[in-house]
């Protein structure tokens, strides 16, 4: 549940402090799962132009900036 409000929050457009509060709320390891229509978070944050929540995501929680969507497409393609 708190992981589709982070997804909600970064297509949204939600503040930063926002998503950094859900992000404490999850494990790291959920945050590499494939969550809103085969999109990672990392997918999410270039499509929807939130640089400021794919810098947190990669520098504070680590997520993988290689992880295929299910179409097999990387996060900067």
């Amino acid at each position: 549940q708190c992981l589709a409000r982070l997804c909600s929050s970064v297509i949204n457009a939600a503040d930063i402090q926002r998503i950094e509060t859900l992000l404490r709320q999850l494990s790291h390891n959920d945050l590499n799962r494939l969550i809103w229509n085969g999109q990672s978070l990392v997918h999410l944050c270039c499509l929807h132009n939130r640089l400021d929540a794919l810098e947190l995501f990669v520098e504070y929680a680590q997520c993988d900036v290689h992880q295929l969507n299910d179409d097999g497409w990387l996060p900067l393609h």
